[in-house]
């Protein structure tokens, strides 16, 4: 392993959540959000950027050809949190003054131009789709809801789904699956404790429903990526609360409908493992890499065999 580099440095304020991935034109991309408003705002100051390379496998730091922001503008924005307001003044077959107070809250935030364009947070992989175009999967953090990103001109020009319909899902993880579709695993931002997926048939520009699935989670971050089997892997905390001491991979061969292998990476009580990256190599070898204790990040490589290996 070579030593490390800066390949990105926003004078002054924190940087968060890189995300790499590399395009269908073999082009590398680094997403980030800067955080623009720390302490007042933290994470809902958050502004995107990128950077795109077609130089950056000769050693050292990428030399990056493209470099911007990135202002989401979804539309249907506003029809969400306003039935998410209402939803919340009914929450209880009455207008509490809870509900009334939370749905007051939503609606001033909508009449924020700061928290409708600030607040956008990557952390996966981008995807490359079969079509060409490349899309990132972000969430708000001022909303507390999911859109995507999506460009096939390496950056040029971008085109904004609609929000992902229901609150409490945040950081998307998207694969692709033999029939073209999208499909989009969240982190659980509500009391279910389960990840919750979404589906796409037009090549992310509308989302289906959330829906929970059955894998648990304790509010923490995930990722699934498409193998070259076919299957799908999904590395996430098995347990609903905290602490976060365990660390699985789940295998799918139905497309995520059902999760038919899971093997612990992880298993210590009392100890800390979450943020999980994962990608498949040309080898086929998987490798994740994790937060190890907050202090350290680790990197495991294994196989599609070892996760369905059965030990006594």
């Amino acid at each position: 392993m070579g030593a490390p580099f800066v390949i990105s440095d926003t004078f002054g304020v924190s940087d968060n959540n890189p995300a790499l991935g590399i395009d269908a034109q073999q082009r590398l991309w680094l997403v980030h959000a800067t955080l623009l408003a720390v302490p007042a705002r933290t994470w809902g100051s958050a502004l995107l950027q990128y950077k795109v390379s077609t130089d950056y496998e000769s050693g050292g730091p990428p030399r990056w050809d493209r470099s911007s922001i990135l202002v989401p503008k979804p539309e249907g924005l506003d029809e969400i949190i306003a039935r998410a307001a209402d939803d919340a003044r009914r929450s209880t077959g009455r207008q509490s003054p809870q509900g009334v107070q939370r749905a007051r809250e939503m609606l001033d935030r909508l009449d924020d131009p700061f928290a409708r364009r600030l607040g956008w947070m990557p952390r996966v992989h981008p995807v490359p789709l079969r079509n060409g175009s490349f899309i990132v999967p972000l969430a708000n953090e001022n909303f507390n809801l999911a859109a995507m990103a999506i460009t096939r001109d390496g950056g040029e020009t971008w085109t904004f789904s609609r929000p992902v319909p229901g609150l409490g899902v945040t950081q998307p993880s998207i694969v692709q699956v033999r029939d073209g579709r999208l499909l989009a695993f969240f982190r659980d931002a509500t009391s279910a404790h389960r990840i919750h997926r979404s589906e796409s048939a037009d090549g992310g520009l509308t989302w289906s429903p959330v829906t929970a699935t059955t894998l648990p989670n304790p509010g923490s971050g995930i990722e699934a990526v498409a193998l070259a089997s076919g299957d799908l892997a999904l590395v996430y905390n098995d347990k609903e609360g905290s602490p976060r001491d365990r660390l699985a991979v789940s295998l799918s061969s139905d497309g995520g409908r059902t999760w038919g292998w899971t093997r612990h990476i992880e298993n210590t009580p009392g100890q800390r493992f979450d943020y999980p990256s994962v990608v498949q190599g040309r080898d086929g070898l998987l490798h994740a890499t994790y937060s190890y204790n907050l202090k350290t990040i680790k990197h495991v490589t294994f196989n599609e065999a070892w996760i369905k290996e059965k030990r006594p």
